[in-house]
């Protein structure tokens, strides 16, 4: 096990490394780049349908991801992005390491609970102190309350309740906004925190187990925790002003309340992007500094879980020995001296040997 001592957080180090990368990495990426802005607005306003999401999301936004992902990564290396570099990147989202590592299913699940949970908590808190910053809002309520207490039936239109009670809908589609705003928060932490996942991925046998090694890591009593959430702040800071200004555009503009969730969405994803060149360059100086650790919680995992399935006795004893296989391919691989670690496929590995070869993700499948 490495030192724990050498991975004491540092992130005004990163900090400056990546503020010196930046540069490099605009001029070599900024074609995908503006791609990236385009799509990432266009499934933002594919918000307007939620359900559209679920598609759009996984099958157009995060591709996008993968691209920037590999592109930091060449750059990094000293190799150049070309256009060859979207092709790529489209292209291996649907491969390990990316497939699978950025837990978007699991993102959609958790959002839909946390709507379950807090959402009918923002409408009641709305609710209760709409009568003291909002007079107008509850004479709409009664007026709309008397109207179907008389007639049993509301007897107005979506466009009658625009021009008729528009703090109503003011109300609804702000709070609808808030809840939309917090799985969108949501998403981007998970999003953020995955980029992490395919620098790991490429130095395992199984690629998805990089999630796992990234949690321990994450757990242990290391820098990595405060060196990632420091240096994350523009990743996390910039989505949630776009997606309030988009929502703050859509309320008090001639676009209409209706759109507040959509623009939200648009304008959040778009500022998403525009943050990820900064936080992808982190992320690879991150690995770089914590790329021993990560190896050393692989070692230690796979021990571990060759010791369960022995404890199993005979119908274990097969998954503990292809495991220990494993465990001795990855204790031979550990970089001594000036040794560069082995890649998956007998690579040759890029001349900064802290870094991982990207470079031909989209023609192979990321396994040994």
């Amino acid at each position: 096990m490495e030192d724990e001592s050498k991975f004491r957080a540092d992130p005004r180090a990163l900090y400056r490394e990546t503020a010196a990368f930046l540069p490099k990495a605009l001029k070599g990426l900024w074609p995908v780049f503006l791609i990236a802005c385009v799509f990432a607005a266009a499934v933002g306003f594919s918000g307007s349908v939620p359900l559209l999401l679920l598609i759009t999301v996984p099958f157009i936004l995060l591709p996008f991801y993968a691209s920037l992902t590999i592109g930091v990564s060449l750059i990094a290396q000293g190799k150049e992005a070309d256009g060859r570099t979207l092709g790529k990147g489209l292209l291996a989202y649907f491969r390990p390491p990316f497939f699978g590592n950025y837990g978007i299913t699991r993102t959609f699940i958790y959002g839909a609970l946390l709507l379950l949970l807090l959402g009918p908590v923002i409408t009641l808190i709305a609710a209760l102190t709409a009568e003291n910053w909002n007079p107008a809002l509850m004479e709409e309520i009664d007026a709309l309350l008397s109207s179907l207490g008389s007639t049993g039936s509301l007897g107005v239109s979506i466009d009658q309740l625009l021009t008729e009670y528009p703090q109503l809908m003011l109300f609804e589609n702000a709070v609808l906004a808030s809840e939309m705003g917090l799985v969108f928060l949501l998403y981007v932490h998970r999003q953020n925190k995955a980029a992490i996942i395919p620098h790991i991925a490429i130095h395992l046998p199984n690629p998805y187990l990089a999630r796992a090694i990234l949690e321990r890591a994450f757990r242990g009593p290391f820098g990595l925790r405060k060196d990632y959430y420091v240096g994350a702040i523009p990743g996390y800071l910039a989505p949630a002003v776009g997606y309030v200004a988009g929502v703050l555009i859509a309320a008090y503009t001639p676009v209409g309340p209706l759109w507040m969730p959509a623009f939200g969405l648009m304008a959040g994803l778009l500022f998403h992007v525009l943050s990820l060149l900064w936080h992808l360059s982190y992320v690879e100086r991150l690995f770089a500094k914590y790329e021993p650790l990560f190896r050393d919680q692989t070692i230690t995992l796979f021990r571990e879980s060759a010791e369960r399935f022995e404890a199993m006795g005979e119908m274990g004893r097969e998954y503990a020995e292809r495991l220990r296989e494993s465990l001795r391919e990855q204790e031979g691989n550990e970089p001594a001296g000036e040794d560069a670690p082995t890649l998956p496929n007998d690579e040759k590995a890029p001349e900064d040997d802290s870094r991982p070869n990207l470079e031909d993700y989209g023609r192979r499948d990321g396994r040994d």
